[in-house]
């Protein structure tokens, strides 16, 4: 199981590297649109040259077509809208917050629908992964108008597509494809829903485009991103959707940690013990979870 820790240790620490970034393009003025839209068609191109450069292409059926696009529905598209909805009207740290649930409502489908084993130690480690963020939600954010309701219920939805997302892409992963060429394939129908999107809302900003720091810092999430699709696929590959969906967990902590580096943000002794919680909860779940490879 070391192979599949150290992937999704990897893909957590990479993810919470995003939040920073992010954070840093906002201060310039930037709309997370563009950012989105660019990042995304970068991950396609690079995905791409490196398929080509395999020799192995996405396959191009009419069920391995369906499943790219479901997968950049489920996984992009629907996500992507009910945080641009929500994430002005709650807060992007609350959204942040909320967006952890999906290892719980991802293990309440595993049962429902029998993807995999659940077993007490998988449900254990997934309640310390969650008692490990449970500190970083602010009550004194919430509101009862109906808007933020509407706002906190949209934000929600957030971890429930990521749960079936993670599913999806397990139960009906296609034969004979490695995890290179799924990523590909799904980088380009993503690519295909999101930019469209972007451009009929007209919120790509072409300015964005002028400015060599923030071209430097897209780049660096392009890479970023690329590592992170095919660690993402060769994880839940090997290891199933419980166990890699915890990375949700491992990105929060280290979002709290760069935050701290790079923002001189301060944080109460709680941290010390929720890094605790939250080595326990991989601890407890590697132990449970077998290499399918």
């Amino acid at each position: 199981m070391m192979i599949p820790l150290l992937f999704i240790l990897m893909l957590g620490a990479s993810w919470g590297v995003h939040f920073p970034l992010l954070r840093f393009m906002g201060e310039q003025g930037y709309n997370f649109t563009s950012i989105i839209a660019v990042v995304v068609a970068g991950v396609a191109l690079c995905l791409t040259v490196i398929s080509v450069f395999r020799k192995r292409l996405p396959a191009v059926t009419r069920p391995a077509l369906i499943y790219y696009s479901l997968c950049g529905v489920t996984g992009y598209l629907l996500p992507f809208c009910f945080e641009l909805y929500s994430a002005p009207k709650i807060g992007a740290g609350l959204l942040s917050i909320i967006v952890t649930l999906t290892p719980i409502f991802t293990v309440i489908l595993t049962m429902a629908i029998k993807v995999e084993p659940i077993t007490k130690k998988k449900i254990l480690a997934v309640a310390c992964g969650l008692l490990a963020v449970l500190p970083l939600f602010d009550v004194g954010q919430i509101s009862m108008d109906d808007v933020y309701g509407t706002a906190l219920l949209a934000a929600v939805m957030v971890p429930i597509c990521y749960a079936v997302y993670y599913i999806y892409v397990l139960k009906l992963w296609p034969e004979g494809m490695d995890s290179w060429q799924v990523a590909t394939g799904e980088s380009l129908a993503c690519a295909m829903i999101i930019i469209p999107l972007a451009l009929a809302t007209g919120q790509v900003e072409t300015a964005i485009f002028a400015d060599r720091g923030s071209l430097m810092v897209m780049a660096v999430m392009v890479t970023l991103s690329v590592t992170e699709v095919y660690l993402y696929f060769e994880a839940i590959r090997r290891a199933g959707v419980v166990f890699v969906s915890q990375t949700n967990f491992i990105a929060v902590g280290m979002s709290v940690v760069l935050g701290i580096i790079m923002f001189g943000e301060t944080h109460s002794w709680w941290i010390i013990i929720c890094l605790g919680l939250l080595a326990a909860s991989l601890t407890l779940s590697a132990k449970e979870t077998k290499s399918r490879v």
